[in-house]
């Protein structure tokens, strides 16, 4: 394989890395919206056919940290001298497609 064969394959690494963090920070999202529509209710979680373990707790923590890793991914662009408009868009591009799709 060449070397430029191997930076477009690490371009779309990043590209569904990134969509993939998202997609999971949208899920815990929806989950704690959904607990709390279930609190509103006034519906016991017990009463569910499936109880998650660790939640809402769990939820919290992968939102946080899914958003935390989506922005740092490719971090190693804005290193001194390592600067690459491809590898920058590739690795920030879900960010702002994501809200669009």
């Amino acid at each position: 394989v060449s070397n430029n064969a191997a930076v477009v394959l690490q371009w779309f690494v990043n590209l569904v890395t990134a969509s993939q963090l998202i997609n999971f920070s949208v899920m815990c999202f929806t989950f704690i919206r959904f607990k709390k529509a279930c609190d509103a209710q006034g519906l016991d979680r017990n009463t569910l056919p499936y109880k998650g373990f660790w939640q809402p707790f769990a939820a919290w923590y992968g939102l946080v940290g899914c958003f935390i890793m989506t922005f740092v991914g490719g971090y190693t662009v804005f290193l001194p001298g390592q600067w690459d408009i491809p590898t920058f868009l590739f690795s920030y591009a879900m960010i702002g497609v994501f809200p669009v799709l």
